[in-house]
């Protein structure tokens, strides 16, 4: 009795695939005209002018027969295309999360530093050693602080000093990083205005987390700082930037000498030959502010990794939906073989009846 029943649903399934291709190629018959197709008198023989109206009219009719095929079958395998969809979309998804999180984490690690008005950022190193794109190692000699300003085109060259800290407020404490520069390098202000010596600019962030605003008291490391103003937001190595002057910055950090110089606009500007020889000359090196984001520890290391992954999640993505249509492809071999039994060629049922003319 068992094998009763296994024979009756094979047989049903089968009938089933039979009726289906016949429904296809029952339409594509009747959309082409029987007339002459089943003359044996016209082009002298049955053959060829079957062949010439095959030819004829699966360029016309085919690829509508091909579409109908296809829809039948998501209708069919409503499930499995649905699943596919929901894994295609959940891919795309992915893929915005990552560039969003790439651009954020971007941003929280170097807008200190991509929002300055300038176009170079100059490094330097200690007596004997050679300058490298790092703001935690670079530093500024008077003398070739000196040699910068007084460049063709470099003369509100500035110093621009980074070093790390803590600040405590009314309302809490955190870990900041703190700039040193002059007021004309400071994000725009919000209220208040540019700190003077003593003072400190904080941004908006820092100020609503900390119970902060112009004319109250902080301390920074171990000097305690008027409040001169708010400012937008800007950050360094995902700490929240506050602004101060040069001699200030050097009583909180203890260095004597700026990290870096900021140029507005440079003689020349990178890789030019003026640049060149002042970087010789005073053993500095001058790049592009894009350039200057890599010398922000662990900046390359973390936008390396992140580029990496979505690398990988475009080649993933590829494979997958590529897979999905070769199986779906090669399931409908049967009636692929059909309808170009009938005329139809590759270009129509890949495409539009008009990529075959």
């Amino acid at each position: 009795m068992g094998g009763q029943w296994g024979f009756g649903a094979g047989h049903n399934r089968r009938a089933y695939d039979r009726r289906d291709r016949n429904r296809a190629v029952g339409g594509i018959n009747r959309s082409m005209d029987p007339g002459p197709a089943l003359s044996p008198m016209a082009d002298g023989g049955s053959g060829g002018r079957l062949g010439h109206v095959l030819e004829r009219d699966a360029a016309s009719s085919t690829g509508g027969q091909t579409v109908f095929v296809a829809l039948r079958d998501i209708r069919f395998a409503r499930g499995r295309f649905a699943l596919m969809g929901v894994v295609v979309a959940l891919i795309t998804t992915l893929v915005v999360f990552l560039y969003g999180l790439t651009g954020g984490l971007a941003a929280d690690a170097s807008s200190a530093v991509s929002g300055l008005p300038v176009s170079d950022i100059v490094f330097g190193a200690p007596a004997g050693g050679a300058a490298e794109v790092s703001f935690s190692d670079s530093g500024i000699s008077p003398a070739q602080q000196a040699a910068w300003q007084s460049a063709p085109g470099a003369a509100q060259t500035a110093p621009l000093g980074i070093a790390m800290s803590r600040l405590t407020g009314p309302d809490g404490a955190g870990s900041v990083s703190v700039l040193g520069t002059s007021a004309a390098l400071l994000p725009p202000l919000l209220s208040g205005r540019a700190p003077a010596d003593g003072q400190v600019a904080v941004g908006r962030g820092t100020a609503a987390a900390y119970g902060i605003g112009p004319g109250g008291t902080v301390t920074v490391g171990a000097r305690t700082l008027v409040v001169s103003g708010i400012t937008a937001d800007r950050s360094y190595a995902h700490a929240a930037s506050v602004w101060t002057t040069e001699s200030t910055w050097q009583q909180i950090s203890g260095d004597r000498q700026p990290s870096a110089l900021a140029v507005p606009a440079g003689p020349g500007g990178p890789g030019s030959a003026a640049v060149a020889a002042l970087d010789r000359a005073e053993g500095t090196l001058a790049v592009s502010r894009s350039a200057a984001l890599a010398g922000i520890d662990g900046y390359s290391a973390e936008q390396g990794s992140l580029q990496l992954i979505q690398g990988f999640l475009f080649a993933v993505s590829a494979l997958v939906v590529g897979a999905f249509f070769t199986v779906w492809t090669v399931q409908r071999r049967a009636d692929i073989a059909v309808l170009k039994a009938l005329g139809a060629s590759a270009a129509i049922w890949s495409a539009t009846p008009s990529a075959r003319r």
